[in-house]
């Protein structure tokens, strides 16, 4: 277990199941998949996942393939993934006094994908630097990298480009440059 911020926010990276109670044996401890917090029902906001945007009716989805479709790519989640996990994890925060994002240890790339948002989290939600981050979260998980979508197969040998290190750099400029406003964090639209 990794404490990402003393005393509140706590990292599971290779989660084998889910524990039972806190690991200091003082408060109940709640803890969460990177998958489930990436949702935007656990803001019990009224979307029912049908939205009209300007007078088109959309329907919210995350798209699933099979392994052999995908050849055992992973990658970063989408922005809006991204955003909603950031949101998540501030109301989980904001409720209890500590919490702890579980990465499934039988899911290639979770480790990396959920490096990802606890680092967007950081960057976006709490002004974290970069160097910050890599503290907190160590420098093996920082490197990791996501495999290139072209490649075949899982015993490429081929060896990706983008780091989780890319990932929160770019949400950093994007913080930095405003490109993403802080208002679109908040907003329910």
């Amino acid at each position: 277990r990794i404490e990402v911020i003393k005393g509140s926010l706590f990292w599971f990276p290779d989660l084998k199941s889910l524990p039972n109670g806190s690991q200091d044996g003082s408060q109940e401890e709640e803890v969460g998949l990177m998958a489930d917090l990436c949702e935007p029902q656990l803001l019990d906001l009224d979307l029912g996942f049908e939205r009209e945007i300007t007078g088109a009716s959309g329907t919210y989805s995350v798209p699933h393939y099979v392994v052999q479709a995908h050849q055992g790519t992973f990658g970063p989640l989408s922005l809006d993934q991204t955003l909603w996990f950031c949101r998540n994890l501030e109301s989980k925060l904001a409720t209890l006094p500590h919490y702890s994002v579980g990465s499934p240890s039988d899911l290639q790339g979770c480790r990396a994908n959920t490096a990802v948002l606890i680092g967007a989290f950081l960057v976006l939600r709490r002004g974290w630097s970069l160097q910050r981050i890599v503290a907190a979260i160590g420098t093996d998980d920082s490197e990791r990298t996501f495999p290139i979508s072209w490649t075949r197969g899982e015993g490429s040998k081929v060896r990706g480009t983008l780091r989780v290190l890319d990932c929160w750099a770019g949400l950093e400029a994007a913080r930095e440059h405003g490109w993403l406003d802080a208002t679109v964090l908040e907003s329910d639209e």
